[in-house]
């Protein structure tokens, strides 16, 4: 019996001392991103007309950072007070988002089969709105969707230092959601 309780007391320790300190490097992160979602989105977002023209805008809070290569524009000491936000886009069309970051008004365009990253300081509340539809061709407007009711809350959803990856999917007006823990 003495032996077994000295084997569980040293696994409990090296694995107490394993654990300490040792996060995950820039690659794993940039790994456990890309392996989650499809391409990420590096064109400028572009409105088209449709958009523009009844007033809609790309909003980004200016504290946030358009990760476009997730190597260099997420700094693994930051995690603790970031949040990656990720829109996946795997709908037919182009589609433009509007939702509250803590309470910011946001707007973003996504293009088709792409990921939209947003590094936010953390978040403590999403709210989505709405999903305008758009045409990748002609740049028609096809649906628009209301998304309230989509909340995600820090932290019965979410930690500062998680990606939520938020996916939008051809088959319903619904958001399935994957966090990663990025730390």
């Amino acid at each position: 019996m003495r032996v077994l309780n000295r084997m569980i007391v040293a696994c409990l320790t090296a694995s107490l001392f394993v654990g300490c300190g040792t996060g995950l490097t820039i690659d794993d992160i940039a790994n456990l991103l890309i392996g989650a979602i499809g391409p990420i989105q590096t064109r400028p977002q572009v409105l088209p007309p449709v958009l523009a023209d009844r007033g809609d805008t790309i909003i980004i809070d200016a504290d946030v950072t358009i990760i476009v290569n997730p190597e260099t524009d997420i700094v693994p000491a930051q995690l603790p007070n970031l949040t990656v936000l990720g829109f996946e886009n795997d709908t037919d069309w182009d589609i433009y988002i509007k939702y509250y970051a803590d309470g910011q008004l946001q707007g973003i365009h996504v293009y088709r089969g792409e990921a939209l990253l947003l590094g936010y300081p953390c978040l403590g509340i999403v709210e989505l709105i709405s999903e305008d539809d758009i045409d990748p061709f002609t740049g028609e407007l096809v649906d628009s969707f209301d998304l309230t009711g989509f909340d995600y809350f820090n932290p019965e959803d979410f930690f500062c230092g998680d990606a939520l990856i938020l996916n939008f999917d051809p088959f319903s007006v619904n958001v399935s959601v994957e966090v990663i823990d990025l730390q």
